[in-house]
């Protein structure tokens, strides 16, 4: 159970207001340190109230716990149900107008103004490339390639290209030639007169090595550093280093046959310009025929459409399911997952702008004006830009393309 879970565990053991002092007492009893030190307790109990006054601060748990009286010193807290969430007063606003779209205003701008800008996590605005475009060709193959870079197995295998990069560059005396042959960079024929290097590998030590390769991130690294430490008074010669050039080639094959992408993307500049995955991923396992989309659910095969259009309303949803997948596994990674459904609603409609209905008409409007105009909007309709719900579908039909691998059926569309 994680410390946050602990803390609100707590709390709901308490079912009732108590100040943050109290809860903070309790934790301790619950959940007892090692050091029996009276001091050590004290200094504990005290850094354990500072961390729940800095959570109840950013909101984190709004839509969880309910404050008696703001206004009042100490603050009393208590633990809150889905089921008598409307019957309580808290002082942030998301209890009551959760997967709700339309609210009054003054409740939205109150929600907006609470909402907590943690400079760690992904911002909207950093996801305009998928917006900015245009015409240009090889907009399916991008979007294609931010989807496949997600994929936790293409991570991983990056990961350890990125590891056994770090290593030979750092081989002072090792001609960069070599390094860029050893590392598989494209274009590395053209330095060899297209004769690079060749050095026989008999099979049995290929496949120990090609082992190694497949081995989890972790252990890779540590078979890695065992067999650097061996080469230390070595000579960084090709010949001494073949065993990274076979690991580096099979992970790229992995990723070129596996997944269908190079490292770095699919377009990349060579003395006869640019080529795309028709061209360059070349593989028995598949053909273009295997990604017919034909038998897919229609949703699916619409969603595929989107991705690949490039029209402004749909490059704008595009940049805005990466933005809602990568928040989402942010707030996961830290823990705070359950908050990010709640926090992307309020993201979005913070960048997007506010959508203000008077009488038939209605106006988008940003969130600046917004508070400039405050006045003359109190009391009219407002819209979130999104719900909960359909953020959440958002994000599961992302995951989907990404780490099931429907992302091929763009790149072959």
């Amino acid at each position: 159970m994680k410390k946050n879970e602990q803390y609100l565990n707590v709390l709901i053991q308490l079912d009732k207001y108590v100040t943050v002092r109290e809860w903070a007492i309790e934790i301790a009893k619950q959940y007892p340190s090692s050091e029996t030190d009276d001091e050590n307790e004290k200094n504990r109990i005290a850094k354990i109230i500072n961390y729940l006054h800095t959570q109840l601060s950013t909101g984190k748990w709004s839509n969880m716990i309910s404050i008696e009286d703001k206004s009042a010193t100490p603050k009393k807290v208590k633990y809150i149900s889905d089921t008598n969430l409307s019957n309580e007063n808290t002082t942030n606003p998301s209890s009551s107008i959760k997967a709700v779209k339309k609210v009054n205003f003054e409740l939205l701008m109150e929600e907006l103004n609470h909402l907590f800008g943690n400079v760690a996590l992904p911002k909207r605005k950093n996801y305009n490339i998928f917006e900015n475009f245009g015409n240009a060709i090889g907009y399916k193959e991008f979007v294609a390639f931010e989807m496949a870079k997600r994929n936790q197995n293409v991570i991983e295998i990056s990961n350890k290209l990125d590891y056994i990069e770090e290593i030979v560059k750092a081989f002072q005396n090792l001609d960069n030639r070599f390094k860029d042959w050893l590392l598989s960079i494209k274009d590395w024929e053209s330095m060899f007169d297209n004769n690079p290097p060749e050095f026989d590998v008999n099979s049995e030590t290929k496949e120990h090595y090609v082992f190694i390769a497949n081995l989890p991130l972790q252990n890779f690294k540590e078979k890695i550093n065992s067999l650097n430490k061996k080469q230390e008074d070595t000579i960084a010669k090709p010949e001494n280093l073949v065993y990274l050039k076979i690991m580096a080639d099979h992970l790229q094959e992995k990723l070129v046959k596996e997944y269908y992408i190079y490292k770095d993307g699919y377009f990349f500049f060579k003395q006869n310009g640019y080529f795309d995955p028709d061209e360059v991923i070349v593989s028995d396992a598949f053909t273009k025929d295997d990604y017919n989309t034909y038998h897919l659910e229609d949703k699916i095969k619409l969603s595929i459409d989107k991705f690949m259009s490039q029209k402004a309303d749909n490059m704008r949803r595009t940049a805005d399911i990466f933005f809602m997948y990568d928040y989402y596994k942010a707030r996961k990674d830290d823990g705070y997952e359950n908050f990010s459904t709640l926090d992307l609603k309020l993201e979005l409609t913070k960048y997007h702008g506010i959508k203000i209905k008077r009488g038939n008409m209605a106006s988008t409007f940003s969130y600046e004006k917004c508070r400039q105009r405050y006045e003359d909007f109190i009391g009219l309709e407002a819209d979130f830009y999104d719900v909960e719900k359909t953020i959440s579908e958002k994000i599961k039909l992302m995951d989907k393309f990404i780490n099931d691998g429907l992302y091929k059926y763009i790149i072959f569309y």
